[in-house]
């Protein structure tokens, strides 16, 4: 299974745990301070947050950061006025690209760029 279908097949997990803790919630009327999924779910979340990790590392490998970066300072430099860029134009140039200015500065410091 690829990076992307462990993802998805996990936070579909993650779900309906999370459905199911809720369930057990109501049922014991207030019994919050543990519930038999939390562990369960607790794993899960760490299984997310590690194929997230890697589908990130994936598809920003040194040479696509460098690429990315250069698009971007040129997207800058040719749509940037006295004020800088607005903002709207720089969420719509994050949607057109597929990525963020954030995850690009992550992966910045990540590579030490």
């Amino acid at each position: 299974m690829d990076l992307t279908a462990a993802f998805t097949a996990a936070r579909a997990d993650l779900a309906t745990m999370e459905a199911a803790r809720r369930r057990f919630e109501a049922e014991a009327e207030g019994a919050r301070d543990w519930s038999p999924m939390d562990d369960r779910i607790e794993a899960k979340l760490r299984e997310v947050a590690d194929l997230s990790r890697r589908i990130e590392e994936a598809a920003w490998t040194r040479d696509a950061t460098v690429a990315r970066r250069a698009e971007w300072n040129a997207w800058v430099k040719a749509n940037a006025t006295k004020r800088g860029v607005p903002a709207a134009a720089v969420i719509a140039q994050e949607k057109r690209q597929g990525w963020t200015v954030a995850a690009l500065r992550a992966a910045v410091a990540r590579h030490g760029l």
